[in-house]
C-alpha cells in the first residue's frame, strides 16, 4: 500500500492484523453541474410563485377533490381570507357552495374527472363577510404525466360590470313600462306626450352614463387580457428556455424518462403560449374595425394554399381549388382568418387519410357568396354540429390532434361580423364540408354591423 500510497499514519491496533494495516478507498463525482440546474429550476419555481403572489389578478389551486392549495393576495383580498385560513379547505363549500351553485361543481368536475377542455365562465364567490362578489375566470388544468391532479384559475372581478348590466336591464324595463303608460295615455292628453318625451330624455341620459361606465370597464378588461397575457409568457419562456438547455447540456445524463419529462414540460409551455396567442386574437375580433375592401376570391385561396407549401406533409397532400377570378368586397382580414382556419382545420384532420383530400370550391346565388372547404379525413357525428363553433369545445384529445380550441370559434365570430354564417355537413370516417357565406355588397352599399 506505501508504494501505491505513500507512506501512512499507524492505524489503532483494533485496525491492524498480523502487522498488516487495512485502508479505505473512496470515489468522488463531481455533481456542480447538477446542483446548478437544480438551482436554476428552483428560482424559474420562485419566481412563477412570486408572479404569482404579486400578480394583480385573482389566482386559486384546487386539487380533484376541491381543497385550496393555492390563494394569492389579490385573491386574499377579494375573499377576506387568508392562505392560513382557507388551506385544506374545499372551495365548494366555503367560497362556492355546491349546493347553492351546482353548475360550477358540475364544471370543475368535468375539468378533472371527465377530461374536459378548460373555459371562461362567471360566477359569484362568496366572501368573508358573506357578499357575492362576480368573478370571470380562466381555467387551466394541474397534470403530472397524464394524470390530472387539479386545477389553476386566473381571475378579475367583474362585480361592477355585473352591476352595471343589470342597471341598464332595469332601466330597459322601466323604460319599457314607460312607453306602455305613456302610449295609453296619448289618445287621452297631449300633456301626456311631452310627458313622456321629458321621461325618455331623462332615461337616454341615464343609459348614456351606464354605457359610458360599461365601455370603460371593457377598456379594463382589455387592459387586463394584455396584462395577463405578458405575465404569463414571462414564466413560459423561462421554463421553455430551461428545458431547452437541459435537453442540449445534460442530455446523457438523464434516463429516458427524465427526457419525456422535460420534453412534456416544453411541449406543454408551447401549448400554453399558443392558447394565450389564440385567446387575445379571439377577443381582439370584437374590437377590430371592419375595412371593407375589394378582394380577388381566387387570389386569395392560392396564396393560403401556397403558405402551406412549406409543411413537411404537403406532398402527400391532394388540394384543389375551384374558385372564379371574381371579386368580394368584404373584411379582408376576418375573410382572411376564417379561410385559413378552415383549410388549417381540413388539413389537420385529413392527414392521417391513406389519400388525403381538400377541395376548396365556391358557390354563388342573387345575394350571396358561399366559400366551401371539403376533405375526405375522419369526420364527425353530426349531433355535436353546433358544439364545436363553441370555444374551447374540442371532440378529440388534444394528444391525437393539436390545436387549443378556438379556431372554428374565431371562423365564427369573425363571419357573423360580416353579417354571415357558418355551418358544416359531416359523417363519421367520410370526411366533412365547412360553408362560409357572405352577403355580396356593392362598394358604395352603406356596410354596416
Amino acid at each position: 500500500m506505501e508504494k501505491l500510497f505513500g507512506p501512512q499514519e499507524p492505524l489503532p491496533k483494533y485496525m491492524t492484523k498480523k502487522n498488516k494495516s487495512y485502508h479505505a478507498l473512496g470515489m468522488i463525482e463531481d455533481i456542480t453541474e447538477r446542483k446548478n440546474a437544480e438551482k436554476e429550476l428552483q428560482n424559474s419555481k420562485n419566481f412563477a410563485e412570486n408572479l404569482i403572489q404579486t400578480a394583480n389578478v385573482i389566482v386559486v389551486g384546487l386539487n380533484v377533490e376541491g381543497e385550496i392549495n393555492i390563494l394569492n393576495k389579490a385573491a386574499e383580498e377579494i375573499t377576506g381570507y387568508t392562505l392560513n385560513d382557507l388551506k385544506g379547505k374545499n372551495w365548494f363549500e366555503v367560497l362556492v357552495p355546491k349546493d347553492k351553485y351546482p353548475h360550477v361543481w358540475e364544471e370543475f368536475i368535468s375539468l378533472t374527472q371527465n377530461g374536459q377542455i378548460p373555459k371562461t365562465y362567471e360566477n359569484p364567490i362568496l366572501t368573508k363577510t358573506g357578499e357575492a362578489r362576480y368573478i370571470s375566470w380562466q381555467n387551466g388544468i394541474l397534470k403530472e404525466g397524464n394524470k390530472v391532479t387539479g386545477i389553476i384559475s386566473f381571475g378579475i372581478d367583474i362585480t361592477e360590470r355585473k352591476e352595471a348590466e343589470e342597471e341598464i336591464k332595469k332601466l330597459n324595463e322601466e323604460l319599457e313600462q314607460r312607453v306602455i303608460v305613456r302610449t295609453s295615455e296619448l289618445s287621452k292628453s297631449q300633456e301626456a306626450l311631452l310627458n313622456l318625451v321629458e321621461d325618455l330624455n331623462e332615461k337616454s341620459d341615464e343609459l348614456e352614463k351606464s354605457w359610458q361606465s360599461l365601455e370603460t370597464k371593457n377598456k379594463e378588461l382589455e387592459t387586463f387580457t394584455y396584462s395577463v397575457s405578458h405575465d404569463l409568457k414571462a414564466p413560459l419562456r423561462e421554463i421553455d428556455g430551461y428545458s431547452q438547455i437541459l435537453l442540449k447540456e445534460y442530455e446523457k445524463k438523464l434516463d429516458a424518462e427524465g427526457q419525456r419529462f422535460l420534453r412534456t414540460i416544453r411541449e406543454s409551455a408551447l401549448h400554453m403560449n399558443q392558447l394565450i396567442n389564440d385567446l387575445l386574437e379571439y377577443s381582439r375580433l370584437e374590437r377590430q374595425t371592419l375595412r371593407p375592401t375589394a378582394i380577388n376570391a381566387k387570389d386569395l385561396v392560392e396564396t393560403l394554399i401556397s403558405q402551406k407549401k412549406t409543411d413537411s406533409n404537403f406532398h402527400k397532400f391532394t388540394i384543389k381549388a375551384n374558385i372564379p377570378n371574381i371579386e368580394f368586397h368584404s373584411d379582408k382580414d376576418g375573410l382572411t382568418l376564417s379561410l385559413r382556419n378552415l383549410i388549417e382545420n381540413a388539413y389537420k384532420f385529413t392527414q392521417k387519410s391513406a389519400h388525403p383530400e381538400i377541395e376548396i370550391g365556391y358557390l354563388d346565388n342573387d345575394s350571396k357568396h358561399t366559400i366551401f372547404v371539403k376533405d375526405n379525413g375522419i369526420g364527425f357525428d353530426m349531433k355535436f354540429h353546433n358544439r364545436i363553433f363553441e370555444i374551447f369545445q374540442r371532440l378529440h384529445r388534444s394528444e391525437e390532434y393539436e390545436g387549443t380550441g378556438i379556431g372554428l370559434a374565431m371562423v365564427k365570430k369573425a363571419i357573423e361580423r360580416l353579417n354571415g354564417k357558418v355551418w358544416a355537413e359531416s359523417e363519421v370516417g367520410k370526411g366533412s364540408i365547412f360553408y362560409i357565406e357572405i352577403p355580396k355588397i356593392h362598394p358604395n352599399d352603406n356596410y354596416k354591423l
